[in-house]
């Protein structure tokens, strides 16, 4: 019979993988606390600003249901993902469908994102300078950054993650084709949802 305190064999990849990962989530517990919870109203995002300097606040965008965009220059699928995102911002505009992109990109590009925003008529946001100085972050704050406190963490790019008119957690949906097919569904129930 076999003892069943006896350590199962592991390779020493295993052990060294596994060791690292514990030793990860103990010096950073902000590593197990992902996306927040379907039903939950988030208090913000503690680190982010416009790309031209105004604070981004999620209370100020209450009353109207929101979609929330996560991505970055450095990832194909959300450059890929980006028009169908603008398209839903067209077609939900006169609803009161508010889209935020919350740009993952070093903030050396900020001259280039506020150019964006004006050609695109988009809302981006960035990392505040001091979370994330430019030259420093080339994918944007790192996962368990305190730039994303009061929300959570973003483990896939691009993730969108819808609000209703009242800040709840709608849904949330990643990775480019997942995010085609079904956010404008998600949409839709936000804008039914009540105030």
């Amino acid at each position: 019979m076999r003892d069943i305190n006896q350590e199962v064999r592991m390779s020493p990849f295993s052990r060294l993988a596994r060791s690292a990962l514990w030793a990860a989530l103990a010096v950073c517990p902000a590593l197990t606390h992902a996306l927040p919870d379907i039903g939950s109203k988030p208090e913000g995002i503690a680190g982010f600003e416009y790309v031209d300097g105004r604070p981004f606040s999620l209370q100020a965008l209450r009353g109207n249901p929101v979609v929330l965009y996560f991505g970055g220059d450095w990832c194909g699928p959300c450059r890929n993902t980006r028009p169908f995102i603008k398209e839903i911002k067209e077609k939900y505009r006169d609803a009161g469908l508010k889209v935020i992109f919350f740009s993952f990109d070093d903030n050396k590009e900020r001259a280039k994102k506020i150019e964006e925003a004006q050609a695109l008529g988009l809302d981006i946001a960035m990392a505040k300078p001091e979370f994330c100085p430019p030259g420093k972050c080339p994918m944007g704050p790192r996962r368990g950054s305190a730039a994303m406190e009061g929300f959570g963490a973003i483990y896939k790019f691009p993730t969108a993650v819808v609000l209703a008119p009242d800040g709840t957690v709608v849904d949330y949906i990643d990775r480019g084709n997942n995010i085609r097919r079904g956010l404008e569904e998600i949409v839709v129930k936000a804008m039914a949802a009540k105030p």
